[in-house]
């Protein structure tokens, strides 16, 4: 009997080790192919090599692979075998969402997978890419009635409402009409309560804003759902939702909520209205409710404040804080010269180079203070501050015509002495963005071409080819200027490969200590690239240069404003859509650019997912991510063994 044990588990761990060894082998000839093996693992007669070209689809699909997809997506085989099937077909349909350029097979595979497989992944996975590949104007054409019938136990009504997030453009009424008429919205899950949030808040729905008696119910429902919601992600939505359908007492309890990630949204959509609302707004007990910052970023914007009550609420503030900054960036909004004042001279008393920058990024709107930046400070400032006065620079060039007309020599003169990669790069991206206009001037040729030798470099790639591509648009002269390439890094060894496929990285910080669970399995370049750099002790005093509230946390700059990285890139990784709260993707300028820089998101950030590489989560210290803030730094970033 022992022996029959011992034999049987050890067929298990053989067969176990063959397969990881097929995937691994299939992942590295996609990569070193570039894609070009990924049809023939479409066809492979063997599951797990089809499985796993299914889901590298995702990635590296092409018009080409539809039909391969869709074979696979009604890949149900026999009863015995239909279940593992299922994972296949819900990796097919997830690709052929990603794929661009649908065509009318697709979207009627899609539609009959939904109205005819009783497995939830797979229709979850064919409702989210019916919204991806339909044509922004065009109807998702599912009867939900017909859905019902044939499954009810499936929540078509949330998968239909993730799909139509997913949609550019919504404008489907009778579409949504249908998905309120089943059950309580308050039942659903929170990912599809956020989806419908902002699906609400994203078009003017007629029911919900007019009187006809016949919208009673739909209006009834949203708005009860509204006031006994619970979820702060979902909350984080109804601030657009209030201002569409002016729904003025729920955007004053926004405003009001003693969290600020709730508070900030609503606040923001009062930024933005004109100020003959303010009276809705203006409640008597506002002040008592709101914070002081709040309050006062809502008035400073329609001048309810002068000077010395504003300055008075400044001056309470810590220095350099969030809060302080922030509301002097509302204050000159229009210019204010007090406001300016201000800025300029708690600029020229901050030390941190994080808060010279957030100092900088106020004044956009002021000449005498960006002349003064350049002429004085550009020259000798470090590299990350460099950015951000070019930042200003372009940002006041585009909002004054009469400054375009003479755009050269001028400051522009002295930024392109910098021989920063990130100051050449944003200069040569806003010449290619202004070619027409500045087409055959001398001044931007001469210093294109006396930038170029600078930066032929492999670590300086990114900033030649911009500067290529500038010179190759505002020339008269033949185009005849060729790209460098990219140089990428090699795809992990096998051993590596396999010991990655689950593991964590302690992330210790100013605030707090952080623990991340990796998934190499579904992204193992990403895992293994990180945790190279985690052992160089690379991201070690490396500070969080992004932080977006309800957004995300970034990190992995050196230089510290997010042009920074590592001389290669490797391949994005879209095997995973889901980016829930508190997940970990690649940060990146397009697909397969990623390098050293990541990103932890803060709320439900559908708009990342097939965009992204998703390779793990927090699952310890989420308290101390809320706490992050610019200019925290990484202490240390190491890998936890697990055994």
């Amino acid at each position: 009997m022992r022996i029959l044990l011992f034999l049987s588990a050890f067929f298990l761990f053989s067969s176990s080790v063959v397969s990881q060894s097929k995937i691994y082998n299939f992942d590295l000839s996609l990569i070193e192919s570039k894609g070009a093996t990924l049809a023939e693992g479409l066809k492979s007669t063997d599951y797990e090599i089809q499985l796993r070209a299914a889901q590298q689809a995702s990635t590296w699909g092409k018009a080409e692979h539809i039909q391969d997809l869709i074979f696979l997506l009604f890949n149900l085989r026999n009863s015995i075998t239909l279940p593992k099937h299922y994972e296949t077909m819900a990796a097919a349909a997830y690709a052929l969402g990603q794929i661009e350029g649908s065509n009318v097979q697709q979207i009627e595979a899609l539609q009959t997978t939904i109205l005819n497989v009783p497995n939830q992944k797979l229709v979850k996975e064919s409702w989210i890419a019916l919204g991806k590949s339909l044509h922004e104007t065009a109807s998702l054409g599912v009867r939900m009635e017909d859905a019902y019938k044939k499954h009810p136990e499936i929540p078509h009504n949330q998968y239909a409402c993730l799909a139509l997030a997913a949609h550019k453009r919504i404008n489907q009424s009778d579409f949504v009409k249908s998905i309120l008429n089943y059950d309580e919205i308050l039942n659903w899950e929170e990912e599809a309560r956020v989806a419908l949030a902002q699906v609400l808040s994203r078009t003017d729905y007629y029911f919900l804003s007019g009187n006809a008696s016949s919208d009673t119910l739909y209006k009834s429902k949203v708005k009860r759902w509204v006031q006994n919601e619970k979820s702060k992600y979902v909350r984080l939505q109804f601030g657009r939702l209030a201002s569409r359908y002016e729904w003025w007492t729920l955007l004053n309890d926004l405003a009001c909520s003693e969290d600020e990630q709730i508070a900030e949204p609503a606040i923001q959509v009062l930024l933005a209205k004109d100020s003959t609302f303010v009276p809705n707004i203006f409640w008597v007990d506002l002040k008592k409710k709101a914070s002081a910052f709040n309050y006062m970023r809502v008035g400073i914007h329609f001048n309810q404040f002068d000077f010395d009550q504003i300055r008075e609420v400044l001056r309470a503030m810590p220095d350099n804080s969030r809060e302080q900054i922030e509301l002097a960036g509302v204050w000159n909004e229009n210019g204010h010269p007090d406001a300016q004042n201000f800025i300029m001279h708690r600029y020229s008393e901050a030390e941190d180079l994080f808060h010279r920058i957030l100092w900088v990024r106020q004044m956009s709107n002021s000449y005498l203070f960006i002349d003064s930046l350049v002429v004085n400070d550009f020259p000798t400032a470090p590299p990350a501050l460099q950015y951000a006065i070019t930042e200003c620079v372009l940002e006041y060039a585009k909002s004054n015509p009469r400054f375009n007309e003479n755009l050269f020599p001028g400051w522009f003169a002295v930024l392109w002495t910098s021989q920063d990669a990130g100051v050449i790069s944003l200069l040569a991206t806003w010449a290619l963005e202004n070619a027409e206009r500045v087409k055959g001037n001398a001044f931007l040729g001469t210093s294109i071409k006396q930038a170029l030798p600078l930066f032929q470099k492999t670590e300086t790639i990114e900033t030649y080819n911009a500067l290529l591509d500038a010179y190759n648009a505002t020339q008269m002269e033949e185009k005849f200027l060729v790209r460098m390439q990219q140089v990428t890094r090699p795809f992990p060894s096998e051993k590596e490969w396999k010991k990655n496929r689950s593991c964590k990285v302690k992330l210790k910080t100013d605030v707090g200590t952080v623990m991340l669970k990796l998934n190499g399995m579904n992204a193992p370049e990403s895992v293994a690239n990180l945790l190279k750099l985690c052992n160089q002790h690379y991201y070690d005093s490396i500070a969080f240069h992004r932080v977006v509230p309800n957004f995300v946390v970034q990190a992995g700059c050196t230089r510290g404003d997010g042009m920074s990285g590592m001389p290669y890139v490797i391949s994005s990784e879209f095997m995973g859509h889901n980016f829930a709260p508190l997940h970990i993707g690649m940060a990146s300028a397009g697909k397969h650019t990623e390098s050293a820089q990541w990103f932890i998101t803060l709320a439900y950030t559908p708009n990342l997912n097939g965009r992204y590489t998703e390779f793990g989560e927090v699952v310890r210290g989420k308290k101390v991510i809320q706490k992050i803030q610019v200019g925290t730094r990484i202490r240390s970033m190491r890998e936890q063994h697990l055994f």
